[in-house]
C-alpha cells in the first residue's frame, strides 16, 4: 500500500491518541500519528498511482434572470459562521459580530428597489421564499448579483436555489439562482 493511502485507523489504539492529544488528518500508513498533506508521496489512490481528474464543459447556470426574477444570488460561506452554525452561533463573540442573515446588493440596485442599508426583505425565487432578511447596501457585490450567507436557518437560503449537481461529484450546487427582491 502506498504511503499516501489512509491508513487503517482502527490501528491507532485510543492509548496513541490519549498520549498525543489526537491525531492529525490526514492520517496515513507512513505516518500514522497524521501529516500536514496527502500525497507527498506522488501517489494517489488509483491502481496507477496517478492523480484522476475529471472536466467538464462550463455551462451557465440554469436559472438565468428574467424581468420576474432580474437579479442573481450567490450564497456562500462568511469568517464569522461554519455551516450553520451548531457550534459558532454558540460563540458569543461570533454571535454578536453577525447574529443574523443579511443580503448584501449593490447600490444601483438598492436605488432601484427602493431599499437601504438596516432595512428588511423578502427574497423570492422559483422555489420559495425568505422573509425577514436584513440589507447591507455594499459595493462588494456587482450590480445584478446579491449574496447570502448560508449559515442561518431561521433564512435558509437554500429554499431558494436550484437543485442541480455537479455530474462527476454530485455535489449539490446551492450556490446560484434568480431572484427578486421585495421590501417587507
Amino acid at each position: 500500500m502506498s504511503a499516501g493511502r489512509p491508513c487503517d485507523h482502527s490501528a491507532i489504539s485510543y492509548e496513541l491518541i490519549d498520549e498525543l492529544g489526537g491525531v492529525q488528518w490526514p492520517c496515513t500508513e507512513a505516518a500514522p500519528t497524521g501529516s500536514e498533506r496527502l500525497y507527498t508521496d506522488g501517489r494517489f489512490h488509483h491502481d496507477d498511482g496517478r492523480a484522476h481528474l475529471s472536466t467538464v464543459d462550463p455551462e451557465p447556470f440554469g436559472d438565468q434572470p428574467d424581468d420576474e426574477f432580474p437579479l442573481v444570488l450567490n450564497t456562500g460561506r462568511t469568517v464569522e459562521h461554519w455551516h450553520t452554525r451548531t457550534k459558532t452561533g454558540r460563540a458569543a463573540v461570533l454571535e454578536a459580530l453577525v447574529p443574523e442573515a443579511w443580503v448584501s446588493v449593490n447600490p444601483a440596485d438598492a436605488s432601484t428597489l427602493g431599499v437601504g442599508s438596516g432595512g428588511r426583505v423578502r427574497l423570492v425565487s422559483r422555489r420559495g421564499s425568505v422573509d425577514d432578511v436584513v440589507v447591507r447596501v455594499t459595493e462588494t457585490v456587482r450590480a445584478g448579483e446579491v449574496f447570502v450567507p448560508m449559515h442561518f436557518d431561521e433564512a435558509c437560503v437554500n429554499r431558494l436555489t436550484v437543485d442541480a449537481f455537479d455530474p462527476v461529484s454530485r455535489e449539490p450546487n446551492y450556490k446560484q439562482c434568480a431572484i427578486r427582491i421585495e421590501r417587507s
